[in-house]
């Protein structure tokens, strides 16, 4: 399904491209209409099936993530907490939020990756066709872009590793908590 999408999305282009080309030329101004107004179909068309592919991939991605949360749930109940040295209750608990969050946006993810390569040939065949040679200057542009895309990302990614450090200090501390608790209650020290 969502390679219609990708298809609907590079038609536009096309067709704007025919368009003008048509509107140079005073005889061929009825294709010119033909290809203007078929540019918002073509535009309804690719909503339409991205939006149908996204709720699909969305399905997916909490499929995956719900198996994988079954399957530390029931791992987790086979063996005790206060033995289980290796994990505590604060990290399996980090491990469904924070994990299986990220494994539901894998397909969606894994898609789009695909969804850019796709974009950035036909883009850059395209401008080669249209542009000609000139079409190096936006593709350096491209390329530079892409540079700093990735430097902006690299820092982000350090930045979100410390978050997950803080947010798994946070979740021993509030398990400390309960099992100190718990602890109380159960010798009655209240």
């Amino acid at each position: 399904m969502d390679f219609l999408a990708y298809q609907f999305t590079i038609i536009t282009p096309v067709f704007i491209y025919f368009a003008a080309h048509y509107l140079g030329q005073e005889r061929r101004i009825g294709w010119t209409l033909f290809y203007l107004l078929l540019i918002p179909f073509v535009r309804f068309c690719r909503s339409f099936f991205d939006a149908h592919a996204t709720f699909l991939l969305n399905l997916l991605g909490t499929e995956i993530s719900n198996s994988v949360s079954i399957g530390m749930v029931s791992k987790a109940m086979r063996f005790s907490t206060l033995c289980n040295k290796q994990f505590k209750m604060g990290q399996i608990s980090s491990l469904m939020q924070v994990d299986c969050f990220r494994l539901s946006l894998l397909p969606k993810n894994f898609n789009s990756i695909i969804f850019i390569t796709y974009c950035l040939i036909f883009s850059i065949v395209f401008m080669a066709l249209v542009v000609g040679l000139s079409f190096l200057a936006g593709f350096g542009v491209l390329f530079i872009v892409s540079v700093i895309n990735l430097l902006i990302s690299r820092v982000t990614g350090r930045y979100q590793r410390e978050i997950a450090k803080a947010t798994d200090n946070r979740m021993k501390i509030t398990n400390e908590v309960f099992n100190n608790i718990k602890f109380i209650k159960v010798n009655a020290w209240e």
